[in-house]
């Protein structure tokens, strides 16, 4: 005699379910008809599959998911270096700027603050006052309104979470441009 309670509880894997079914076939063929507790069990295991292949499906989904970020990050890390089309809506001081960036296929990144690779700038508190105030108009002279494009090393970020860039105002290089104008000096950030 067949338990078909045990068997659907035993039902793990599609290959049990399929086994689950070639036994119930032979059981008909034995008996002529299929005993009321079988067809039930059946039902179970069906029920069971198909709520387990959803869960099966949904974890190889997640894990291409991971996979894709995986790549991705990995991308992200290798040290490339990218150019994006920006437009810069505010200067700070001589070495931090707002701007909105372009990614591409109509996304853009709005107010995002961008501190300049490789130059250090006077801040515009403290003693420095005076000479910070400087820097940040003739920052905002070169980049005085118009596209310029930003360059980072994979999408890099300061401590203060803000982008590491280099600013190019088309071949023109504004960070060397700050250090060779004076109002910066050339610092590893």
């Amino acid at each position: 005699m067949i338990n078909w309670s045990l068997m659907t509880a035993a039902v793990i894997r599609r290959e049990h379910a399929e086994d689950l079914a070639s036994r119930c076939r032979e059981a008909v063929a034995a008996r002529g008809d299929l005993p009321a507790d079988a067809a039930g069990a059946i039902h179970r295991a069906r029920v069971w599959w198909h709520r387990n292949e959803a869960a099966v499906l949904f974890r190889q989904a997640q894990c291409c998911i991971v996979c894709v970020l995986c790549v991705f990050a990995a991308a992200v890390t290798s040290g490339e270096t990218r150019r994006y089309p920006a437009r810069i809506t505010k200067v700070y001081d001589g070495d931090t700027v707002t701007a909105d960036i372009d990614l591409g296929l109509n996304v853009t990144l709005t107010k995002q603050t961008l501190r300049l690779r490789g130059i250090d700038a006077p801040e515009r508190r403290g003693p420095e006052r005076e000479r910070g105030l400087a820097a940040a108009r003739h920052l905002a002279a070169l980049l005085a309104p118009g596209p310029v494009i930003i360059e980072t090393e994979a999408d890099q970020r300061g401590k203060y979470g803000r982008l590491i860039v280099t600013i190019y105002r088309g071949t023109n290089n504004i960070n060397t441009r700050m250090v060779r104008d004076g109002h910066a000096v050339a610092a590893n950030y």
